[in-house]
């Protein structure tokens, strides 16, 4: 694992003098992940959504407070149940079936996907289909609302559940992808808040190595997935306190931020206050600081 680790530090250094990002990155980002979205739906046109869908099938959405989080109820006719139940429902699918919740992503230009809007979509699809509806019919049924479509805003799930659902989108998207990426890096977070932090520093690796080969040289979102290691690796190694590969990391995120001269936005700021914990760390008792870490992590 370690091993890994030096080879990605030794690649950062090996492109200290890289171009900064293009201007137009985010135009860019907008137009491939629109392009991928399309190539996601089984319709030629977005005008064949009207032809698979009636109006009657979605009604008047609501929100109910569970202990999971508000969900977003909507309730459908018997007709889109069966469709959302069907053996053979593909991740395609799924994807064109939650469009008509989100009207706005179709008919406004200025709300397309951004990548990780793509990414939020395809877990969330895949999350409130598959599992949640199976394991949380008896809540439901208790709110009248047996048939209904919850949509999850807040996750709190079954790690087995989220890795089967990334593994769909790896099957979609492909694993030499920023987008899958990215979504690599939203399950860590899940690992480390739920204290399998072993599995979240291997899971970063992997995510960090797919961003390294897929954008080459210095980006924010290079700095940002450093960052996020190098706290990973400060709560993995925190009994041990072996700090030092750690360091390392969190030094890379803030010099990149530097090269790329954004040191006034957050992200510089969150970076600094990483570099800060590990050269200095607080001296809690180690089952505190850990719970203290969680937290933070949390409500960051």
């Amino acid at each position: 694992m370690f091993v890994q680790m030096r080879l990605i530090l030794s690649y950062l250094q090996s492109h200290q003098t890289a171009e900064l990002e293009e201007e137009n990155a985010p135009d860019r980002e907008i137009e491939i992940s629109y392009s991928r979205m399309k190539e996601l739906l089984p319709f030629k046109a977005m005008e064949d959504l009207d032809i698979f869908f009636r109006p009657t099938d979605y009604q008047t959405s609501r929100n109910i407070d569970t202990f999971y989080g508000s969900l977003k109820v909507c309730p459908i006719s018997d007709r889109l149940l069966k469709l959302f139940l069907e053996d053979n429902c593909t991740l395609q699918r799924i994807c064109a079936l939650y469009l008509p919740q989100s009207p706005t992503i179709i008919n406004e230009t200025d709300d397309l996907f951004t990548s990780r809007d793509l990414l939020t979509t395809l877990v969330l699809t895949n999350f409130y289909v598959f599992w949640f509806p199976m394991v949380h019919t008896e809540y439901i049924k208790q709110e009248g609302a047996a048939e209904s479509l919850e949509s999850v805003r807040v996750f709190l799930a079954d790690l087995r559940v989220f890795e089967c659902l990334f593994d769909l989108a790896r099957e979609t998207l492909g694993s030499h992808n920023i987008l899958y990426a990215t979504v690599l890096l939203d399950l860590t977070c899940l690992f480390l808040n739920t204290d399998t932090t072993s599995r979240s520093l291997e899971t970063y690796l992997v995510g960090l190595s797919i961003m390294l080969d897929c954008l080459p040289g210095l980006s924010m979102t290079t700095a940002l997935g450093l960052e996020k290691l190098a706290f990973t690796i400060f709560v993995h190694e925190y009994n041990t306190g072996n700090f030092e590969l750690a360091l390392l990391f969190a030094e890379k995120a803030v010099d990149t931020i530097k090269h790329l001269g954004n040191q006034c936005c957050v992200q510089y700021a969150s970076a600094t206050r990483v570099k800060g914990q590990l050269l200095s760390p607080p001296p809690s008792p180690p089952s505190s600081l850990h719970n203290t870490l969680i937290v933070n992590l949390r409500t960051d």
